[in-house]
C-alpha cells in the first residue's frame, strides 16, 4: 500500500487488533489510502502498546484510543499539541503545522524538548479524525525494505493557519534502512533514518553504591530551577546534572508516586488513602529485594516504622506508594529519624519522603530547599567521593506548566554541570534506577522507557 507522494510505503494489517476495535480497523483498511507508521522509542524498542499513525483523506492522523472530540481538539490546535497512547506511551504528534513530533507529557500539553524538533514533518490537516480511528490501536505496519530514499526538496511551506494543507510531501527526512521481516526492525529503521540514535550507542547507566531519591511536591521547573528561593537545589544543579525536560505523568500527586515506583498508576486517580497491600504488582522495591539487594524508605513524620496509617499531623500516606504493595515488607518503611549518620550503612537504594511542609506542598520552596540542605546536604557531599547518587525530583507541577518538573542528579557518577534536554518522565527515571541497580526486571511502563543518558561521568 502506498501513501501520497513523498511518504513512506507500508504494508498494513488489522491482525492482532482486539475484538472491540477490529471493525474500526477494517473500515480504515478499506477507506481512503490508509497509511500507518509504527512509532518507536529512541533506542529502537517498540512500545508496549504502540499507537499507530494513519494516513487518511490526504493527511496523517493517529489511532491512540482518542474519542472524536479529543481528536478534533488535537487536530485543530495550531500550537503543537499531542496525546499519549494507551498506558501513556509516547506518541508522535500531528498538528496543523505539519510536524510529527516524538514526546511525552500531559494529554494535549504543548510540545516540548525533543519532540519540537523536526523528527519527521508532514503537511498536516485540521480535519476531524474519522470516528473509526478513535476506536483504539487498530493495526501494525511494516516498512517496505526498498523505501527510505532521499525525499523531494525544497518542500512547500507549512500552513500554520489551521486550514488543511495542500500537499502530502515530507518536508525533510534522512535516509534509513528498515526490514519488513519484523516490527522491531522496521521501527528501528524508521527512527534511525530520521536522525535518532540507538541505546546501544548511548552511555551505560552507572552502578552507584548508594542511591537516594527524594521527592518534593507540586512545583514546576521554573519555580525551582534558577529561583532565588532554592539556592541549595541550584547549587546541586551547578555541581550535578539538570534534566531540563522532565515531566510528571498526571495529576494529582498520588498516581505520580505509583508511576515512579511501579511503572503504573495502578488505577489510582486521586489522593485518597489506599488499602495497604492492595497490589502485588512488580515495583522498584520488590525487584530490588528479589535480586538480593537492599531497600528502604525514610518517611518524615511517619508515626512509627512500618505504620500504614492514612495521615498523622504533617504525614500523608499518599506520598508513600510502597504501602500499596503486598510484596514490599512494611518494615522497610522507616521513620526519617532512622536515617543513618554513617552513610555507608544506607541501603543500596532508598527513597526519602519529606512531610507536607518540608516537601513544599504546604510550605514554601525556600522551606523545602532549606530542609534538603540541612537533612541531605551532608549525604550529597559524601556521595561525591563515594560513588553514590542523590536524585531530587518533584511528583507533579503546579498544573500551570504542562507538568514539567525539576529533576537534579548529584554525586560521583554524574558529570558536574551537565544538562540534558531530552524529554524524560517518571517511567524513564524508574527504568534508570532499575538499570543502575543491575536489575533484569522492569516494572510496568519502565519496560518500554528510556534510560537517562548524557549526564554520566566516564
Amino acid at each position: 500500500m502506498r501513501g501520497p507522494e513523498g511518504t513512506l510505503d507500508a504494508r498494513c494489517s488489522s491482525e492482532g487488533t482486539t475484538a472491540h476495535d477490529r471493525s474500526g480497523a477494517e473500515r480504515i483498511l478499506t477507506g481512503s489510502e490508509p497509511f500507518w507508521i509504527p512509532p518507536v522509542r529512541p533506542d529502537g524498542r517498540p512500545h508496549v502498546a504502540p499507537p499507530v499513525a494513519v494516513w487518511h483523506d490526504g493527511a496523517p492522523h493517529f489511532a491512540t484510543g482518542l474519542d472524536e472530540r479529543k481528536a478534533a481538539n488535537l487536530a485543530g490546535n495550531p500550537d503543537g499539541y499531542f496525546h499519549h497512547g494507551p498506558g501513556r506511551a509516547p506518541v508522535f504528534a500531528v498538528t496543523p503545522r505539519g510536524v510529527l513530533g516524538f514526546g511525552k507529557g500531559e494529554p494535549f500539553g504543548r510540545t516540548k524538548g525533543e519532540q519540537a524538533l523536526p523528527v519527521q514533518q508532514f503537511i498536516g490537516s485540521s480535519s476531524v479524525w474519522p470516528s473509526a480511528v478513535g476506536a483504539g490501536i487498530i493495526g501494525v505496519c511494516m516498512l517496505s525494505p526498498h523505501r527510505h530514499q532521499s525525499l523531494p526538496s525544497p518542500a512547500p511551506e507549512v500552513d500554520v493557519s489551521g486550514s488543511p494543507a495542500r500537499s502530502g510531501k515530507l518536508r525533510r527526512a534522512r535516509t534509513a534502512v528498515a526490514s519488513a521481516t519484523a516490527f522491531t526492525a522496521a521501527a528501528i529503521g524508521l527512527w534511525t533514518g530520521l536522525g535518532g540514535t540507538s541505546a546501544q550507542a548511548a552511555s551505560a547507566v552507572p552502578t552507584p553504591d548508594h542511591v537516594i531519591v527524594v521527592v518534593f511536591e507540586n512545583h514546576a521547573y521554573s519555580q525551582v530551577i534558577g529561583s532565588s528561593s532554592a539556592p541549595y537545589i541550584n547549587s546541586l544543579v551547578s555541581g550535578g546534572a539538570n534534566l531540563t525536560q522532565m515531566y510528571a505523568e498526571t495529576h494529582p500527586s498520588q498516581p505520580n508516586y505509583y508511576a515512579m515506583f511501579s511503572g503504573s498508576t495502578q488505577g489510582i486517580t486521586d489522593d485518597s488513602c489506599v488499602t495497604p497491600g492492595f497490589s502485588s504488582a512488580a515495583n522498584l522495591a520488590s525487584e530490588q529485594l528479589a535480586a538480593g539487594r537492599t531497600w528502604a524508605s525514610y518517611n518524615e513524620t511517619l508515626p512509627s516504622q512500618g505504620s500504614t496509617t492514612c495521615s498523622s499531623g504533617n504525614y500523608a500516606q499518599k506520598h508513600n506508594p510502597w504501602f500499596g504493595f503486598s510484596n514490599v515488607p512494611t518494615s522497610t518503611a522507616k521513620t526519617f529519624a532512622q536515617f543513618p549518620t554513617d552513610y555507608s550503612t544506607l541501603p543500596q537504594l532508598s527513597f526519602v519522603t519529606p512531610n507536607l511542609c518540608s516537601d513544599m506542598h504546604d510550605c514554601s520552596v525556600s522551606t523545602g530547599d532549606t530542609w534538603l540542605k540541612n537533612n541531605l546536604g551532608a549525604y550529597a557531599t559524601w556521595a561525591k567521593t563515594h560513588n553514590s547518587l542523590l536524585v531530587v525530583t518533584m511528583d507533579e507541577d503546579n498544573r500551570l506548566a504542562g507538568n514539567r518538573i525539576p529533576t537534579v542528579l548529584y554525586g560521583q557518577p554524574v558529570t558536574a554541570g551537565s544538562t540534558s534536554a531530552t524529554t524524560y518522565d517518571h517511567y524513564d527515571l524508574l527504568r534508570t534506577l532499575e538499570d543502575g541497580q543491575g536489575l533484569s526486571a522492569h516494572a510496568g511502563n519502565a519496560a518500554s522507557a528510556s534510560d537517562i543518558t548524557g549526564i554520566w561521568a566516564s
